[in-house]
């Protein structure tokens, strides 16, 4: 599902990336809510979403942030790439 609405997925992305730069209005729930209301998906497809837009480089932060809120095995790969390509000094 992610490939066909790609360019959709990044646009909602792309508005929590920039409420990321202000971490008391960044709410990871409002990210879940925005893709399970524009494509009917439920908490299992927005992780498609997520994975997807990650692997193709889009927002990789917002992806990691909220990859890390769950830390389910979906997540393992992608947390474990930013982490490694990202290390916190």
């Amino acid at each position: 599902m992610y490939k066909e609405n790609k360019e959709k997925a990044n646009d909602i992305i792309k508005k929590f990336d920039a409420k990321l730069k202000n971490p008391e209005s960044f709410i990871l729930a409002e990210l879940e809510a925005e893709f399970k209301n524009e494509f009917g998906v439920t908490y299992q497809g927005v992780k498609g979403f997520i994975n997807g837009l990650y692997d193709d480089g889009i927002s990789q932060e917002t992806c990691y942030k909220y990859a890390k809120k769950y830390e389910v095995s979906e997540f393992k790969g992608l947390i474990k790439d930013y982490e490694l390509n990202h290390p916190t000094k």
